[in-house]
């Protein structure tokens, strides 16, 4: 049960990782050219866009917190 646990937080903790790296990575795309290249239109839909993933990152964050926290939770009453 303690391995499993382990492996669900392991799991939890390579998620955040790969999502921190894919923010990284578009966050930095936010300032390349294709963006100056959008119309006044198109960049309002795409800094929309950006809102939304950043509040879905943000409550993804926050799912996956909670989850690590009772899995913990879980840990320690399995140990003892």
């Amino acid at each position: 049960m303690i391995l499993l646990k382990e492996r669900q937080l392991n799991t939890l903790i390579a998620t955040i990782d790969q999502f921190c790296a894919k923010e990284e990575s578009l966050q930095s795309e936010l300032g390349s050219d294709l963006v100056s290249q959008l119309t006044v239109e198109e960049q309002a839909t795409v800094d929309k866009l950006n809102d939304t993933i950043e509040q879905i990152t943000q409550e993804l964050k926050e799912i996956i917190k909670k989850r690590v926290e009772v899995i913990l939770i879980d840990l320690k009453k399995t140990i003892n």
